[in-house]
């Protein structure tokens, strides 16, 4: 795969930058809420399979989505922190039918659990170790996910398409909060 020059892009809160893989694959990315929240989604209008990961704002992917006659058939999580899954039960209403993936670890049953995360019904879970590589793919669209915990339970990391996104693991010149409850100092350096 031939490998493309690295560009920065600022966006502003719900502007997508949309990009065309060599393999045809779409890379839609945004920035959206207060806390300038990364999403991303791989598009393969070919096979009509429409990936989001952490998607902060369902109303505006359902519009930006609509507006090119498509709708998500995926969720995929980094972790489930209430930042990340913000757009959870918006999307699930709108569209009862995706597949929501998840890791396993990322289920958190504990009282501080409905404080700082968001109850997300995955239909699909990696069970990975840390640090372990799995792959998922759905129509041409392939990504390597890494279980990276440390900054939340079952939190991952994914990549492929020219993209990484590192759910919360990685900043610009820091590192992900490991001191909300399930973090560990530890695992988050392990895993970077």
């Amino acid at each position: 795969m031939r490998r493309l020059p690295l560009r920065v892009i600022v966006l502003s809160d719900g502007e997508f930058h949309v990009s065309v893989w060599e393999d045809g694959v779409e890379v839609w990315v945004t920035q959206m809420g207060t806390l300038m929240n990364m999403n991303t989604a791989f598009i393969d209008r070919d096979n009509g399979v429409v990936a989001i990961i952490d998607p902060f704002n369902a109303k505006l992917w359902t519009e930006a989505l609509e507006k090119e006659g498509l709708e998500p058939t995926h969720l995929l999580y980094t972790h489930t922190h209430r930042d990340h899954a913000a757009g959870y039960p918006g999307m699930m209403k709108r569209f009862p039918d995706l597949e929501v993936w998840g890791h396993e670890d990322a289920r958190v049953p504990s009282l501080l659990g409905n404080v700082v995360f968001r109850k997300v019904d995955f239909t699909n879970t990696w069970e990975n170790e840390p640090d372990e590589c799995v792959e998922w793919s759905a129509g041409s669209i392939n990504l390597v996910v890494t279980h990276s915990p440390g900054h939340a339970p079952g939190h991952v990391t994914m990549h492929g398409h020219g993209v990484y996104h590192a759910g919360d693991l990685l900043f610009v010149r820091s590192a992900g909060r490991v001191d909300l409850p399930g973090g560990d100092p530890r695992r988050s350096r392990g895993a970077l």
